[in-house]
């Protein structure tokens, strides 16, 4: 049996509104979609669009802060503890609604005056809290 094929939304179709990719994704035989950041559309109206196209949503990121801006990000980056666990928030609240399979915690840049080893462990505390509460849900 092959791989199963998930299509990256946020790569895929952007000529197209984010519900209506799903539908091309399902139309194009993929076996489940994969979206970084679908924070800007309401979660029921994705839900609604998995639900009835029956694409899984297989992978979404928490929020990442000012990483996509060139910034440093949050979840490696000593003192943006408040900023990452609010970021979890709502990766949290939104997954509640779309059940994604799988999330995703990017860790962003060596942010200026921390040291590699001080961003490993703050990185090391924020997945470790941020897999505690998504399995939880079985996620």
């Amino acid at each position: 049996m092959p791989w199963p094929l998930s299509a990256n939304l946020s790569m895929l179709f952007n000529d197209v509104p984010l519900p209506e990719r799903v539908q091309l994704a399902a139309e194009h035989e993929f076996d489940g979609v994969e979206i970084q950041f679908p924070y800007a559309l309401p979660a029921a109206e994705l839900a609604s669009a998995l639900e009835r196209t029956g694409m899984p949503l297989v992978l979404m990121n928490v929020p990442a802060g000012d990483l996509l801006e060139g910034g440093a990000g949050l979840a490696g980056v000593p003192g943006r503890g408040d900023m990452f666990a609010r970021a979890v928030d709502e990766a949290l609240a939104y997954a509640a609604i779309v059940r994604p399979q799988r999330v995703n915690v990017l860790p962003g840049r060596l942010a200026d005056g921390y040291s590699r080893e001080e961003a490993l462990d703050t990185l090391a505390v924020n997945l470790r809290a941020t897999a505690d509460a998504f399995s939880a849900m079985g996620i």
